[in-house]
């Protein structure tokens, strides 16, 4: 798999190389995600350090996180000195604060990690290809049934999770492999097939979210890439996809049974369900959004805008609505912990992210824009708070903002 622009290989790729895989991996041991990753992340830290490789972390992102933490912890100790009727576990209370503290420090770290612009390129690279490996794998145990790839890849039954402990995240790390190899990697044959495998990897996963998402991404990629290509060849090209795709599903859903057999794989069934049921699929199999959406902003509002610091937000929205979920919302999971101010900054932040890709769009290079449209949208669906992938991309993206940093990477 080739990239674009790219004219140079990394001597010591190997970390970063099992950086891009580890990302795929997390467990949950005591209420604390662990991830592989951290122990690559401390490896690579830990070289830059032995090599005495310059670095440094940049002042405002360090003070931002310094006040948030000092103020969530005040908080806390508000909750717990003046909130008496609330029963409050150490255990839940440290467990978050842990959760978080390990967030900060991958985006902290990417400034550290990716001061070479090659060091990026090795990690999406084996993030792409360990995608496409677990996503196959995931595909052929949801049509053959191998029960031991099940145990190993599945949520349950119906859902795949890959190595991660949620379907929903491990959809969102397909969903982000596809944006980096559309946009990336160079037209070719494998290309279009690894593209075909984290496709059908998504529909493993059951989400409903990331089959909304998928069309919408690539409804944009398609009217963006018509309008701003300059010789029409993809116009032409995108045409005849969209009316061979036509003209295929017509005739499989006419003169053969293949879509009933399609519509009997449960995960499948799922996501289609969101088009068949509209607004009912948010409260069935499992998802609940309103519900829980409802909850998360009585939780806002019962803080006074302040947030709940490091308390278990489970177990105040149990005690407030008798209802212990997170929120499914980013944007309310922020709100209702880190308080409105800390929040709003956090949201002009995002927006700032997301203009920055807009203006710097391209045919060649849309990649930021793709990736900031999938994370905005997972975000109204799925609460990735504590999620050391998201926060790694959010920093890169940041970095890469940095003029700077497109230089020094064109010297590398």
């Amino acid at each position: 798999m080739e990239f674009k622009h790219v004219t140079q290989r990394s001597h010591n790729d190997f970390l970063f190389v099992l950086l891009g895989f580890a990302l795929h991996q997390s467990t949950v041991i005591k209420g604390i995600n662990f991830s592989f990753s951290d122990f690559v992340v401390i490896l690579i830290v830990s070289q830059i350090v032995f090599l005495k490789q310059s670095f440094k972390l940049k002042k405002i992102e360090l003070f931002f996180i310094i006040s948030l933490i000092v103020y969530r912890l005040i908080i806390t100790f508000y909750f717990i000195i003046f909130k008496n009727d609330f029963i409050f576990d150490f255990n839940d209370i440290m467990s978050n604060f842990f959760k978080f503290v390990i967030v900060c420090f991958y985006f902290l770290i990417a400034n550290v990690l990716f001061y070479k612009q090659q060091a990026l390129i090795s990690l999406i690279k084996s993030f792409v290809i360990t995608s496409s490996i677990i996503g196959f794998l995931c595909i052929l145990a949801s049509l053959i049934k191998i029960s031991f790839l099940k145990q190993i890849l599945f949520f349950d039954e119906i859902r795949a999770q890959g190595l991660m402990n949620d379907p929903n995240y491990f959809a969102l790390l397909q969903l982000s492999a596809l944006v980096l190899l559309m946009t990336l990697s160079k037209e070719s044959l494998i290309k279009y097939l690894t593209a075909f495998v984290l496709i059908g990897s998504i529909f493993t996963s059951g989400s409903k979210t990331a089959l909304l998402i998928l069309i919408f991404i690539s409804l944009a990629y398609l009217i963006f890439n018509m309008f701003s290509s300059k010789n029409g060849k993809f116009i032409v090209s995108s045409l005849v996809t969209i009316l061979i795709s036509i003209f295929s599903f017509t005739y499989l859903y006419i003169y053969t049974s293949m879509f009933e057999k399609i519509l009997a794989i449960p995960s499948i069934n799922r996501m289609l369900s969101v088009f068949v049921e509209k607004s009912q699929a948010l409260n069935e199999g499992g998802s609940t959004r309103t519900l829980v959406w409802e909850n998360g902003i009585d939780i806002i509002i019962y803080s006074k805008t302040l947030g709940i610091g490091f308390v278990e937000f489970t177990k105040v929205g149990q005690i407030l609505n008798g209802i212990s979920l997170v929120s499914h919302n980013t944007y309310i999971q922020i709100l209702s912990e880190w308080g409105l101010f800390f929040g709003l900054i956090y949201f002009g932040f995002l927006i700032f992210l997301f203009l920055t890709s807009i203006k710097r769009y391209t045919y060649k290079n849309g990649v930021i824009f793709y990736l900031m449209l999938t994370f905005l949208l997972y975000f109204i669906s799925v609460s990735f708070i504590n999620s050391r992938f998201v926060a790694l991309s959010l920093a890169i993206i940041w970095l890469i903002s940095n003029k700077s940093f497109m230089r020094d990477g064109a010297r590398a």
